[in-house]
């Protein structure tokens, strides 16, 4: 994904011990935060190692 708007914004990724996760967050003027995109899944057993 390429973004043309000049907006900043940040990708944020969580991992555990059984799942992973990101998130596209965009700010706005004021700098409030909005999630743009989520995702998620857990891990299957071969990548739990």
């Amino acid at each position: 994904m390429v973004s043309d708007d000049p907006t900043p914004f940040d990708v944020v990724c969580d991992t555990s011990d059984f799942a992973i996760g990101c998130a596209l967050i965009q700010f706005d003027d004021e700098e409030r935060e909005h999630v743009i995109s989520c995702q998620s899944r857990q891990l299957k057993p071969a990548e739990r190692n």
